[in-house]
């Protein structure tokens, strides 16, 4: 996962391009890990500005929710993102309207809603995209994008493409109205939007994120990883790493996410039994 987050972290020059960054692998390879971790380093860099300048947000991590049913819904990112940009009541977002004093047109809130509001797409998006600008926000990183891409029930395969080229677009914007680098990461299944037009594939920038190969090197890496899992542990264990690190390999296919969750299953039945952590549990 360091070598990933060090990819990405590259990837993200200091003056941050405005594109899009698409991190894709299978489970358990340690896209979720990658991403946090270099948006903890964005936000690291500017620790002393933002001690002094609270309102500042470099980078935020959003988790795109899956839709019920139907294309997915950019409002729930939009208040996701709001949200986790600090911004006060966004579910009580107006509407900007254009009004007219004397010879002059200004834009302001429709207040005349207040009471009866429902914050709307395009009134959230306006905001967003703002708070991006306002907080001096450089990154954006949304976990589990596939669900993005959702495209309901297309009526072909010509809609459906249609359908995921429209919702790039919408992403789009977000690096083409502000300073923002865009990451997206998540399994294959969204692999299509980068190529969804000839600008969507000139600007992506792809990191591809593999499980550890079977090799000598794979292996040895396999086994520092495990070693760093095994030490956040919290109960009691006899375990010996060395051991039992080849099956688990094999069993997770050399994926740590894999292996974390057979982790998680044996300390259950550890913890159930009131027992030490063995490997019969393992």
């Amino acid at each position: 996962t360091e070598i990933y987050t060090l990819s990405l972290h590259d990837a993200l020059p200091i003056s941050l391009d405005r594109r899009l960054i698409f991190l894709v692998g299978g489970t358990g390879v340690g896209k979720s890990a990658a991403l946090k971790k270099v948006i903890e380093r964005r936000i690291n860099r500017r620790a002393h500005e933002i001690s002094v300048r609270p309102e500042i947000v470099p980078a935020i991590y959003i988790e795109a929710e899956a839709p019920d049913e139907g294309e997915f819904a950019f409002k729930s990112l939009y208040l996701d993102a709001l949200v986790a940009l600090k911004t006060p009541l966004a579910n009580k977002t107006l509407p900007l309207i254009e009004r007219a004093a004397n010879d002059r047109h200004i834009m302001s809130l429709q207040i005349e809603r207040m009471r009866q509001v429902h914050a709307d797409e395009g009134p959230l998006k306006s905001r967003f995209l703002s708070s991006l600008v306002g907080r001096e926000t450089e990154l954006v990183g949304i976990d589990e994008a596939v669900n993005v891409f959702s495209t309901g029930k297309p009526k072909s395969e010509r809609d459906r493409l249609d359908r995921i080229k429209l919702q790039a677009n919408k992403l789009k914007t977000f690096t083409n109205t502000t300073p923002v680098a865009l990451v997206l990461a998540g399994a294959y299944d969204f692999f299509e939007a980068t190529l969804s037009s000839g600008q969507n594939a000139r600007r992506s920038v792809i990191i591809h994120m593999e499980p550890y190969p079977q090799t000598e090197l794979g292996m040895i890496g396999f086994l520092e990883a495990l070693v760093g899992l095994v030490s956040h542990l919290p109960i009691k264990h006899n375990l010996n790493i060395n051991e039992i690190s080849t099956e688990i390999f094999l069993q997770s296919l050399g994926c740590v996410g894999i292996a974390k969750e057979i982790f998680c299953e044996a300390l259950l039945l550890a913890c159930t039994g009131n027992e030490v952590l063995t490997e019969k549990h393992i």
